[in-house]
């Protein structure tokens, strides 16, 4: 890179997407079949037009335009088939995998029965979902607090909304940007029949 003449180098960006970019086209210029460059990051869930237009864009715009400038005048005549493309993983949507519905006690007095849910997820840019939307009998939508992966629900609380079976329960689940599931799980079960005796922990 220290033989690349300052006007080279200054037309990609003293910056290291620019600096990368050239540096990525002198290695394919020299055989090597792809290269990827790594802008150093691309969060943008907290001032996002803020930081697209100051900070992330600029950069961006000056590196990757010279390697489509160079694309198109440099291997027009050579027939090598070099291709340039920009692509990034931003704003995926998180996924739901799993959902699971099962009889379960309150943790805590007075221990009423319920039903235990417990769902798994993936998010590209975060690993896991931050938080669930429940949906209750296709009525009631609780939202989970954040990073929990399983919900407890009162069967009297199913019960109010709906007094005969069977009883549902839907799951989304919402990344830290906001951006929700474009698909959900269902479970479907039955409640057993109200009895007069009182629910005690052992």
């Amino acid at each position: 890179m220290e033989r690349e003449p300052d006007t080279v180098r200054d037309a990609y960006g003293r910056t290291p997407v620019g600096q990368g970019l050239l540096l990525a086209r002198r290695l394919v210029e020299r055989g090597v079949k792809a290269v990827s460059v790594w802008m150093g990051g691309w969060d943008t869930h907290a001032n996002n037009f803020g930081s697209l237009k100051t900070k992330l864009l600029p950069p961006l715009d000056q590196g990757f335009g010279m390697i489509m400038l160079a694309a198109a005048r440099d291997c027009s005549n050579r027939g090598d088939g070099t291709k340039a493309a920009f692509r990034f993983s931003c704003n995926y949507r998180p996924f739901i995998d799993s959902l699971v519905v099962q009889e379960s006690q309150q943790p805590f007095p007075p221990f009423e029965p319920g039903r235990l849910i417990t769902w798994y997820s993936h998010d590209v840019e975060d690993g896991g979902a931050k938080n669930a939307r429940i949906k209750m009998d296709n009525t009631r939508i609780v939202v989970t607090p954040d990073f929990v992966e399983n919900w407890f629900i009162r069967d009297s609380d199913f019960r109010a909304l709906n007094p005969s079976n069977p009883h549902s329960v839907e799951v989304w689940v919402v990344d830290r940007a906001g951006f929700v599931s474009d698909s959900s799980l269902v479970v479907t079960f039955d409640l057993p029949p109200l009895t007069s005796q009182s629910t005690r922990r052992p």
